[in-house]
């Protein structure tokens, strides 16, 4: 007896010691050589924008998207300073996801009985192609909804083991903010609470059952909302989901994609099917709780792949919420057919490998960015200071029209320009009063010397005659810089 509590000691130890090193050197890289960047359409703006200039911090709504509290988070450093620094940003990204982290590795031990179970999937979770973008940039959302997945897993199964409606209530706080920071969360919470209430009435208890009922409240309440605010802001061609579902014919085209960039769902998709034809077919209803975690995460992923939307960092939430049943087999067989547990682990390790290529290449050009970015906006700056107008293409849009708030895409872009050269020329001259950036509705009216920030996508007498007496300085944010 002895003899085995030494070994779960040491067990625990050396398993705690691994994954904080590894935690360790994933911080260490998301604060190396932190600045904005303008990658990604230039979103790093919505933060400048903000939490920046000491404002609270918010995502974008419109034009069907609706996701407020996706970027809140940030928000919470306005407590400690007026306006936090780039690195007091990437700062607070390593405290959420050493905390997710670790939340989620003694969440797998407790599902597993393992810890060195529950130490793999929390290394293959950091693998995973999407782990170190969400986290290594102020833009995504699913960086805090892991952290809430997190906490809602954790406090979900304290509260079932210790029948505590406060740690039930924690849970379903989590899940219920989770909601109004990506709009396919929805549905994912509403099958978990299907799943359960469904198939496991007769065994819930009384506060099981208002636990699963509150959360399918929250998940009609947040359709409700989302349908009201989309009424008033009007439906259009312009509406991001207006001809999402008229792509059934991509939609296995886009599945392929999901696959390619992280073949462990492959592994996902496996166990679900395995497991919805066990609780289907023979009634095995040992474990919803991680079942209903799983095909949560399916219905998660398949939401995605009938909007038609492809990059990994999507269905990162799908992943983090298919883990638990993932660790419970992985210990279930450790202990019945060690052969099988061996193979799941062989079979999860051979999968992220990709993985870890992509994420690897992703995150070297970031660093990129982080290097090169700020320097480029210091070269117009400069420019500007040296007596160089700034002027933007509006593509033809009249200047009545063209304003920061403006619908169209190209605005967007100039909106994104304005906050990162302003910020930088605020720095240098923090009382000169002008507007950096000049719209202007028609190439031709250029003067002579000047710089010139058009949309890629013009058309192509525009692209001519930028061609002829001008000199392409560089690209970003969908938009070419030339200057004459």
């Amino acid at each position: 007896m002895f003899r085995v509590v030494r070994k779960s000691f040491s067990d625990r130890n050396i398993s705690h010691f691994i994954i904080l090193i590894l935690l360790s050197v994933l911080a260490y890289l998301i604060l190396l050589d932190v600045n904005w960047t303008l990658q990604n359409f230039g979103d790093d703006c919505q933060i400048l924008g903000t939490i920046g200039k000491g404002k609270p911090s918010h995502s974008w709504v419109g034009v069907g998207r609706f996701w407020p509290l996706g970027l809140a988070d940030y928000s919470i450093l306005l407590l400690f300073s007026e306006t936090p620094s780039i690195f007091h940003l990437f700062l607070f990204n390593a405290f959420i996801m050493v905390s997710s982290v670790l939340l989620l590795f003694h969440f797998l031990q407790r599902e597993s009985g393992n810890w060195w179970i529950s130490l793999f999937f929390s290394v293959t979770l950091i693998a995973v192609s999407s782990f170190l973008q969400i986290h290594i940039y102020l833009i995504y959302p699913e960086r805090f909804i892991f952290f809430l997945q997190a906490v809602y897993m954790y406090f979900w199964w304290l509260g079932s083991k210790k029948q505590s409606l406060m740690c039930y209530f924690v849970a379903w706080v989590a899940i219920t903010y989770s909601l109004f920071t990506k709009e396919p969360i929805f549905g994912m919470v509403f099958v978990i609470a299907f799943v359960n209430l469904f198939f496991g009435w007769r065994k819930l208890t009384e506060k099981d059952k208002i636990f699963h009922i509150a959360q399918l409240i929250s998940s009609f309440f947040f359709i409700w909302f989302y349908l009201f605010v989309l009424a008033n802001m009007g439906i259009g061609s312009n509406h991001m989901y207006a001809f999402a579902f008229e792509c059934f014919k991509s939609s296995f085209s886009i599945m392929m994609s999901f696959f390619h960039q992280d073949p462990f769902l492959i592994c996902i998709f496996l166990l679900a099917f395995i497991r919805a034809y066990m609780v289907l077919v023979k009634s095995d209803k040992r474990c919803l709780f991680s079942d209903s975690l799983l095909f949560g995460a399916i219905a998660y992923v398949m939401a995605y792949v009938l909007l038609g939307f492809r990059h990994s960092y999507y269905i990162f939430p799908a992943i983090v919420f298919s883990l638990p049943s993932c660790a419970y087999w992985c210990g279930y067989f450790l202990k019945k057919r060690r052969s099988i547990a061996c193979s799941i682990v062989i079979c999860c390790s051979i999968s992220v490998i990709p993985s870890i290529y992509q994420s690897y290449n992703y995150v070297l050009d970031v660093y990129k960015g982080r290097r090169e970015d700020m320097a480029f906006v210091d070269k117009l700056v400069d420019l500007r200071l040296n007596g160089n107008k700034l002027y933007y293409f509006t593509k033809g849009v009249s200047l009545q029209s063209f304003t920061p708030s403006s619908r169209y895409l190209c605005a967007c872009f100039y909106k994104a320009w304005r906050e990162f050269l302003n910020y930088r020329k605020e720095n240098r001259v923090p009382h000169l009063d002008d507007d950096i950036l000049i719209p202007i509705e028609n190439l031709y009216e250029l003067p002579q010397h000047c710089v010139v920030i058009c949309p890629q996508d013009v058309d192509q007498a525009s692209k001519d005659y930028l061609k002829f007496g001008f000199h392409l300085m560089g690209s970003a944010i969908w938009t070419d810089v030339y200057k004459r």
